[in-house]
C-alpha cells in the first residue's frame, strides 16, 4: 500500500512538472490587405494554431480568451501596432510566445510571413516565410511547415519517466582501479583541427547602372552615431542595427542605419512635414570614417532598376534572394560573376523566397565576397506604422534612391513582394537603409 501511494505521488509530481514546462503560445489574427480573403486569413491562423498544438512542449492559448484581452486593451490588429504593444498583450494573457502572421496574395499565390515574439524579452526569436498556391490544401501545408520551422531551434520538453520502485536490495560498492597516465607519452589529438582561413580583404565588384556607366558599392550599409557625429559603413555586409533604430536622437551613443529621405545633413530628422525634405542632401557628402577617399553617392531609381533588370552579365545572373550567415537579404552579383563558383537557385526572380539560397559565412567570404558580390540585408524600416519604431526587420529591405518623382521620393523594396522602384506617397520621414556607391572611371 505504501508503494502504491509513493508511486501515485511521483506520477502526480511528474505531471505537474511537465505542465509547468509547457510553453503557452498565442497566435494573432493575420495582418493582411484586401488581396487576402477572410477565409484565407482564418485558414492561416487556424493552421498555425494546429501546428503549434502538434509541437511537443507547446500549447495553444485559447483564442476566445486572447481576443477578449485584445478588446479590453482596445487592441486593433489593423491599426498602428508595434512590438511593445504585442509584448504587453502577451504579458496580459500570460503566454510565453506570440506568433505574428502576415499575408499577401497575388495572381493565385499567397505569401505568408510568420514571426514569433518572445514575450519575456520583447524580441523576435524567429522569422519564417512561405510562398505557395492560394488553395486551402497548400496553405495548410505551408503553415504546418512554418510551425515546425519556428520551433525547430527550441528544445522540446523532456518527458519525465518515473520508474517502478524497486525492492530494497543490499549492494556492495566496488572501487575501480585508477587509470594511470604515462607522463612521457605525448598527447595526440584524435581529430586535429586545421587552422581557419582568414579573409582579410573584400573585393568590390563592378556593376553597370547605365549604358557605359559602372559603379562599385560600399562594403556595407551606412551607419551613423549622433553622440560623436560619426559616419561609417557596416563592418560586414549582413550587419544591420534593427530595433535599436528606435533610439534615434541627438544624445543616443549607439548606431542607427535607417534614415529619412535625403537626410545627409540631418540624419536624425523624423519630422513628418514634407517641406522639411524638399532638398535632397546626399549622405555621400559626409566624411565616412572607413570610406577612404572615394566620392560616395546615392543611386537614382533608374540606376537601381538597371542594375537589377537591364544589365548584361557574364553568367546571366544579376540577383538572387538568400539567407547569408543567418540573415535574410538580396545578393547582387557583379558584371563578371562566374556562375560555376556557386550554383544559385531562383536567380533573377522577383517572387522567390530567401530560403532558395542558404549560404554559410565561410562560403560567402571565400566564394562571393572575393568575387565582388554585394549583399543587401533585409533591415526593415522605421516609422511605417509607428512614428519611430522599426518593423519588418529581417523580413523586408527598403533602400533609398536619390530620385524624386513629382513630390514623392522613390525607394527600392524587396521582401513581401518585389517592386522596383517602389512608389509611395508621403514617405520622406520613413527610415530606410542606405547603400552608397562610387563611379568607376
Amino acid at each position: 500500500m505504501k508503494k502504491i501511494l509513493v508511486f501515485t505521488v511521483l506520477m502526480m509530481l511528474s505531471a505537474f512538472m511537465t505542465a509547468q514546462n509547457v510553453k503557452k503560445v498565442a497566435v494573432m489574427e493575420v495582418k493582411a490587405d484586401k488581396s487576402v480573403s477572410s477565409m484565407q486569413a482564418l485558414m492561416i491562423r487556424g493552421s498555425l494554431e494546429t501546428a503549434v498544438g502538434n509541437t511537443e512542449g507547446y500549447d495553444v492559448y485559447d483564442r476566445t480568451n486572447f481576443e477578449t484581452i485584445m478588446q479590453e486593451l482596445n487592441f486593433q490588429r489593423s491599426g498602428a501596432v508595434n512590438d511593445n504593444e504585442i509584448k504587453r498583450l502577451g504579458e496580459m494573457a500570460g503566454v510565453q510566445y506570440i506568433v505574428v502572421p502576415e499575408a499577401i496574395a497575388e495572381e493565385g499565390n499567397i505569401y505568408i510571413l510568420v514571426k514569433m515574439l518572445d514575450v519575456e524579452t520583447g524580441k523576435y526569436g524567429g522569422v519564417r516565410e512561405k510562398f505557395c498556391k492560394a488553395s486551402s490544401q497548400e496553405i495548410h501545408k505551408a503553415c504546418a511547415e512554418l510551425g515546425k520551422e519556428l520551433f525547430v531551434s527550441t528544445t522540446p520538453v523532456k518527458k519525465t519517466v518515473v520508474a517502478a520502485i524497486p525492492e530494497k536490495t543490499t549492494t556492495t560498492k566496488t572501487t575501480e582501479p585508477k587509470k594511470t597516465v604515462d607522463p612521457v607519452a605525448p598527447k595526440t589529438p584524435v581529430n586535429p583541427v586545421a587552422p581557419k582561413k582568414t579573409i582579410t580583404t573584400q573585393k568590390i565588384g563592378e556593376f553597370t547602372v547605365a549604358d557605359g556607366k559602372k559603379v562599385k558599392f560600399a562594403k556595407g550599409n551606412l551607419q551613423y552615431q549622433a553622440s560623436t557625429n560619426t559616419w561609417r559603413f557596416a563592418e560586414h555586409q549582413w550587419d544591420m542595427v534593427g530595433v535599436d533604430n528606435k533610439n534615434i536622437s541627438k544624445k543616443y551613443n549607439g548606431w542607427i542605419d535607417l534614415f529619412g529621405w535625403g537626410t545627409g545633413d540631418k540624419p536624425i530628422k523624423t519630422s513628418k512635414n514634407k517641406k522639411d525634405y524638399s532638398v535632397f542632401n546626399d549622405w555621400g557628402n559626409n566624411t565616412i570614417s572607413n570610406g577612404g577617399a572615394a566620392k560616395w553617392r546615392t543611386m537614382t531609381s533608374a540606376e537601381w532598376n538597371y542594375v537589377f533588370n537591364k544589365r548584361n552579365t557574364t553568367s546571366g545572373v544579376r540577383y538572387a534572394k538568400a539567407i547569408v550567415n543567418d540573415v535574410n537579404g538580396m545578393i547582387l552579383l557583379p558584371d563578371n560573376w562566374d556562375g560555376s563558383k556557386y550554383a544559385l537557385a531562383d536567380v533573377n526572380m522577383a517572387n522567390s523566397i530567401y530560403k532558395s539560397n542558404v549560404i554559410l559565412k565561410q562560403d560567402w567570404e571565400e566564394l562571393f565576397e572575393t568575387a565582388g558580390a554585394v549583399f543587401l540585408p533585409a533591415a526593415g524600416n522605421r516609422g511605417y506604422r509607428d512614428e519611430n519604431f522599426p518593423e519588418a526587420v529581417g523580413a523586408s529591405g527598403y533602400y533609398w534612391s536619390s530620385t524624386l518623382s513629382y513630390t514623392n521620393p522613390l525607394c527600392f523594396e524587396f521582401g513581401y513582394y518585389f517592386r522596383l522602384p517602389s512608389f509611395w506617397s508621403g514617405i520622406e520621414h520613413y527610415g530606410m537603409s542606405v547603400r552608397l556607391v562610387y563611379d568607376v572611371k
